[in-house]
């Protein structure tokens, strides 16, 4: 069993609700300009998890704000380098006011997914890391290739699992276009927060068991029950002796 794990949530996207998701997470991923976002919203979103104690991380993106950084973007390896940078550079600037160091990195969408299962992507990603933020840790899914390219330049990877989301047996993620991708009701998101917690293993789209590391569990804040789904996680984290980190 897991008795200690951290909760992160994706915010800055425009939600209402930012403000009570944070008080059922330990940390935050804050959108910087690439899907959504801009140097107001990074400081707002900033503030808000100050006030309440949460451990910050930067949140970058294709850019590609048409389709909220959930599509593919064919880009030159350097203009994509290029952009992260000035999206991460949105955080750091707000966070250097507040005297408040950056916890990590956790990248969005498809340029996650993508950096998951391609080995150049996920070494720039890991490389920007690398010397741009060393002291950052990086989120990754298990068995991903950007934890393994992370993992290879000495960054500390936190792996990630979502509580929302159907697997592939590979540990990807099913894509959102595709039918079940998304886990809609709190008895299937609480069966799998379930197998995560007790025996680390999550149930794929064929049916089959795979093992999967797990430090900590992302809450979306654009889920139809996002509201809901953070108070009833935190509850029954708390309920079952599980302690946020």
């Amino acid at each position: 069993m897991l008795n200690r794990l951290d909760v992160n949530a994706d915010l800055g996207e425009g939600n209402a609700f930012d403000a009570v998701i944070m008080g059922c997470i330990s940390s935050c991923n804050i959108a910087c300009g690439g899907h959504v976002g801009n140097s107001d919203t990074v400081r707002e979103a900033i503030l808000l998890a100050k006030a309440k104690g949460i451990r910050i991380g930067a949140h970058p993106s294709y850019p590609d704000a048409d389709n909220f950084g959930r599509e593919k973007l064919e880009m030159a390896l350097s203009n994509l380098e290029e952009s992260l940078k000035a999206q991460i550079k949105l955080v750091t600037d707000e966070l250097a006011k507040e005297a408040i160091p950056m916890h990590h990195i956790k990248p969005h969408g498809a340029l996650y997914n993508e950096a998951s299962v391609d080995t150049e992507l996920a070494i720039l990603i890991a490389s920007l890391v690398k010397s741009e933020y060393p002291k950052a840790k990086l989120y990754a899914p298990f068995g991903s290739k950007l934890a393994e390219a992370a993992q290879a330049q000495g960054i500390e990877v936190c792996f990630e699992a979502f509580l929302d989301r159907r697997y592939h047996p590979d540990l990807t993620l099913v894509k959102r276009s595709e039918p079940e991708a998304v886990l809609s009701t709190w008895d299937e998101i609480s069966e799998q927060l379930s197998e995560f917690v007790f025996r680390q293993r999550v149930r794929t789209s064929d049916g089959s068991w795979r093992a999967i590391k797990v430090d900590t569990l992302c809450l979306h804040g654009d889920h139809p029950q996002a509201l809901d789904t953070a108070i009833r996680v935190n509850r029954w984290l708390k309920l079952h002796g599980v302690t946020l980190l």
